[in-house]
């Protein structure tokens, strides 16, 4: 059995990919704070590890990876990404499972995305930095949020400009660079992207939130020509290997608009996963032929709330 190593432990879909390949490979997760990691995966399989601002954080991983025979590493965590890519022949038996990194850069910054989707022709929700201070090019209303930064913290949704220039005066100092972009509204859509060593697509599943909690709590794998195209014109712009996330919103025009790419595994992942995609089987038989799903499968999700509770005399 080949050995996976997941970064960010106590994501909400590790639980999903632990029961889904757990008899397929053999799984460990890591997190800071092991009782983040869902009850349902053995204690055998949970490892602590300093924040991922420690200076111990990367010498953890490759340790963890050397002393377990890891395979594949699969990073989760965005702070991440750059530090494992610059540390990457550090790891001699471990493949990382990640896009190549001008990719990985690119995409980590919320400006430099939309900066770098324009200038190949796509289209994307008007974008300027708040720390300009001209946000008239922009339409009302808007959102507000850090240049970098992970899932829905600090994500304010604003109606006014007034408003926009009271809350970054307010929030100044709390982040390096903030934006300030149009808020698209339509329907929004995670999209997985998943591709092979050698950029090669293996699938594209448009996924339509239905409820979100910071995390996409509801939602469904719909097959959506307009995202699929909208999507695959992202991925042959930019040739990124392995797997990663487009989170866009479809306006009621049929106009689609990226508003942020994570290059990482997302939560939604154990979507595609259900669906009988394996992502990371290419990365661990390197020169075998990959196969794509005819259509996009049926595959929906709702998370539930699990209660756990220990009582100490």
């Amino acid at each position: 059995m080949k050995r996976l190593l997941f970064t960010a432990g106590g994501s909400p879909g590790q639980e999903g990919i632990y029961r889904y390949l757990e008899k397929k490979y053999d799984l460990y997760f890591v997190d800071m704070n092991v009782s983040n990691i869902s009850p349902t995966i053995p204690d055998s399989k949970k490892f602590q590890i300093p924040a991922v601002t420690s200076e111990l954080y990367i010498p953890t991983i490759i340790r963890c990876c050397e002393e377990m025979s890891i395979d594949l590493l699969v990073p989760g965590v965005d702070e991440e990404l750059m530090q494992l890519h610059m540390a990457s022949d550090k790891f001699e038996n471990t493949t990382l499972f990640l896009p190549k990194p001008d990719f990985v850069e690119t995409m980590s910054s919320k400006l430099d995305m939309v900066l770098a989707l324009a200038r190949k022709g796509i289209a994307v929700p008007k974008t300027v930095l708040a720390d300009d201070g001209d946000i008239s090019c922009v339409d009302e209303p808007y959102i507000v949020k850090p240049v970098h930064g992970r899932g829905s913290r600090n994500v304010f949704a604003l109606d006014k400009a007034h408003q926009v220039a009271s809350l970054y005066e307010a929030m100044r100092g709390k982040a390096e660079s903030w934006i300030v972009q149009e808020k698209i509204i339509g329907e929004e859509y995670t999209v997985q992207v998943i591709a092979g060593p050698d950029s090669e697509i293996i699938a594209i599943l448009p996924i339509k939130i239905l409820e979100k909690r910071g995390s996409t709590v509801s939602a469904t794998m719909v097959d959506d020509r307009s995202v699929i195209q909208y999507c695959r014109g992202i991925h042959d712009a930019f040739q990124p290997n392995g797997s990663y996330n487009i989170q866009l919103v479809k306006k009621s025009s049929g106009e689609v608009l990226a508003f942020e790419i994570n290059p990482r595994i997302s939560t939604t992942m154990v979507m595609a996963i259900a669906a009988g995609i394996d992502p990371f089987g290419p990365f661990l038989k390197k020169g075998e032929p990959t196969s794509s799903p005819l259509r996009v499968p049926k595959v929906h999700l709702h998370r539930h709330w699990v209660n756990v509770i220990t009582v100490e005399n």
